[in-house]
């Protein structure tokens, strides 16, 4: 029963009660119809449920009672009430920072075995060792450094030497193993879902949300995991490394949503997403490189290009305000770097902004391809979408360098007010004061020994806003990485 109202209150906490969506959002583990669609989900008979309104089996204005469910079923047949906390998580206004969802990874054990010794109280030392490996692997840490060898151990005993998922460790020796997966940690981490710290802005009667993981599992390859996602009235907006069919493939039955996860920051209703990938980690070689943020068109009421005012000094650029008079056409093949693309769909507005170079590319891809339930006119629709892609471009001295580019995505998200009565007015008064710092130091280049040497790349970003109170409290938002780099002798 604790469980369960702990369950509800997390998904209520990420549902704006005006659509009874809660799919729409930052998660551990996701598949691409959870971003893509708001109908056909399990979860959708709790929201009715709980909210009065969901997508799922509504035909026209008069909403129809969705169908028995096994959810549902288990719901009504147990001793479990909502408390009255979570129906006011669902209607209130947040701002939630930091709210722990699970454990740390080297607490794993622990906690399960916590969690199980209740109902299995006869198990020996040898029980506990082997027969707890399968509730690791549903916290992502199959093949875990730390957890790599009972996976291996497991295989064995239970005879899994031909399962989709495990069938290669069968040729490798547990040292080898080992070996691999401590070496290779940008890819052998990346499917845990564990260690998880959920930063939530959510305006519910206008149907806006943003909900972020701080700085989870930088670098790594993203197995199912969407890191951040903002819900502007049903609309999905979230940013992809790499993609297309290398990630629908995935790797050993393992779904790919990401070649490398961002470094995410959030404060309130500004989030700053910068991709980082380390050079050498294979997420990229494997999965792409380029990143792109997903930014549905058509479904804006209203949407425009507005070029923000640079200022560059000494290799440190500073974008202060809005360019006067510099909207430019949406249409526009390639952008540069810093520019504002802004949106409004009913009450709620977004504006993002890229560090890098980019273009709106509208190509049919799978990963884009949007089947959304909404009012309009007083009747339900149904809309096939294919939402266009803002990508960002390698630059040709870089690529020639063979250097993997920094590319920061900043999102900043509002509720229609008597501050911001307007989209205009929401970019001219909110997005026109924040302060971006970016400095990319130049090569320096230094021997470290007779046959190498190695090159520093320092990156810094830093976003100041006086409009967001948490800023304040905790000071701005600041990106760092003085990765070394190895570089070919010439």
């Amino acid at each position: 029963i604790r469980l369960l109202h702990i369950i509800s209150h997390h998904i209520a906490l990420l549902t704006p009660s005006k659509l009874g969506i809660c799919n729409i959002a930052a998660s551990a583990r996701s598949f691409p119809r959870t971003r893509l669609r708001n109908f056909g989900h399990n979860i959708n008979t709790f929201l009715y449920l709980l909210a009065g309104v969901c997508a799922d089996s509504v035909t026209s204005f008069d909403v129809k009672p969705i169908g028995p469910t096994q959810l549902a079923d288990f719901l009504l047949t147990t001793g479990w009430k909502p408390a009255m906390s979570v129906f006011a998580t669902l209607q209130n206004d947040c701002c939630e920072r930091g709210l722990q969802m699970s454990h740390p990874v080297r607490d794993t054990r622990d906690v399960y075995r916590r969690a199980a010794e209740p109902l299995f109280k006869d198990w020996t030392l040898s029980d506990w060792t082997n027969e707890m490996v399968p509730f690791y692997w549903s916290a992502g840490l199959i093949t875990h450094p730390l957890f790599i060898n009972e996976t291996r151990r497991y295989q064995q005993q239970k005879g899994l030497q031909h399962n989709t998922h495990l069938w290669p460790l069968r040729w490798l020796g547990p040292h080898t193993l080992t070996y691999l997966m401590q070496t290779s940690p940008l890819l052998s981490e990346g499917q845990a879902y564990t260690g998880l710290l959920l930063t939530v802005f959510k305006r519910s009667q206008q149907g806006l949300l943003l909900s972020s993981f701080q700085r989870f599992s930088p670098q790594r390859v993203a197995f199912q995991q969407q890191t951040w996602m903002a819900c502007v009235d049903g609309a999905p907006i979230w940013s992809q490394a790499g993609g297309g069919e290398r990630c629908e493939r995935g790797l050993l039955g393992f779904g790919v949503t990401s070649s490398h996860n961002p470094t995410i920051q959030q404060r309130g209703s500004i989030l700053l997403a910068c991709y980082h990938p380390k050079k050498g980690s294979l997420g990229p070689r494997l999965f792409g490189e380029g990143v792109r943020l997903f930014w549905p068109l058509s479904l804006f009421t209203r949407t425009f290009l507005q070029r923000a005012r640079v200022i560059e000094i000494d290799g440190i650029r500073i974008v202060e305000g809005l360019m006067e008079e510099e909207r430019l056409p949406i249409e526009s093949e390639k952008q540069e770097a810093f520019c504002w693309w802004a949106g409004q769909r009913g009450q709620c507005y977004i504006a993002v902004l890229c560090s890098q170079r980019s273009q709106l590319n509208g190509y049919p891809c799978k990963d884009a391809t949007l089947q959304l339930r909404q009012m309009k006119d007083g009747q339900w629709q149904e809309i096939h979408e294919n939402i266009p892609r803002l990508e960002n471009l390698i630059e040709e001295e870089e690529s020639k360098k063979k250097r993997l580019q920094v590319v920061s995505w900043l999102v900043v998200v509002g509720a229609q007010s008597n501050q911001w009565p307007s989209l205009e007015a929401f970019l001219q008064r909110r997005c026109s004061v924040i302060i971006i710092t970016e400095q990319q130091e130049e090569e320096k280049k230094r021997w470290m020994d007779w046959n190498s040497r190695r090159c520093r790349n320092d990156y810094r970003i830093t976003i100041s806003d006086p409009w967001d109170e948490t800023m304040e409290q905790h000071g701005p938002i600041v990106f760092e990485t003085n990765d070394q780099d190895d570089i070919q002798e010439t």
